[in-house]
């Protein structure tokens, strides 16, 4: 394990013991045609743009979906000009490589989401601590050493690494055919 990503296991279980995230996950109950939303739906975008040009083109068809009125984005704001999603609401954040933090103007962690997808490969702290503190009843992530602390639904990579097979599930699991 190198440092770096030490670094980030010790500040998120320091933040677990001091109560600064929430890592209570409810049980599941899903049907064969995928979720329905009472309420709205997060797709949190990939914070690297080769990653975020993948996710991005996996979901370019969001508006197809059902539900596609209840979604929000947050999407780099770096990334703004790579891609145009129609008929969502977006929120654009910054993200500071350096001291890896995030911030964004609008108040998601206060909003009242169905289901949260992160769909970053990297593990990062503030994109956990947010996931943490957002309650809501589906919590869904692509699986890592960390990832069963903050999702209740976990899909693997594909054996060569890539995105392909866990953005397909995502897919599945919001009802698009």
């Amino acid at each position: 394990m190198n440092f770096k990503l030490f670094k980030l296991y010790v500040r998120i279980y320091y933040n677990f013991l001091l109560g600064k995230i929430n890592n209570s996950i409810p049980k599941l109950n899903i049907n064969s045609l995928g979720i329905e939303l009472e309420k709205s739906l997060l797709i949190i975008f990939p914070l690297d743009e080769e990653l975020f040009r993948v996710a991005a083109y996996s979901f370019r068809k969001l508006v197809d979906y059902d539900n596609s009125h209840k979604y929000t984005l947050l999407i780099d704001e770096r990334f703004k000009n790579l891609f145009y999603f129609n008929s969502t609401q977006i929120t654009y954040c910054k993200f500071d490589n350096k001291k890896e933090s995030i911030s964004y103007s609008s108040h998601i962690d206060n909003d009242l989401f169905d289901l949260i997808i992160n769909l970053n490969v990297n593990e990062y702290f503030e994109i956990y601590k947010l996931i943490g503190n957002i309650d809501c009843k589906y919590k869904v992530g692509i699986k890592s050493l960390l990832s069963s602390k903050f999702y209740n639904i976990e899909y693997e990579l594909d054996i060569n690494g890539t995105t392909e097979s866990a953005y397909q599930n995502i897919k599945l699991l919001l009802g698009y055919k």
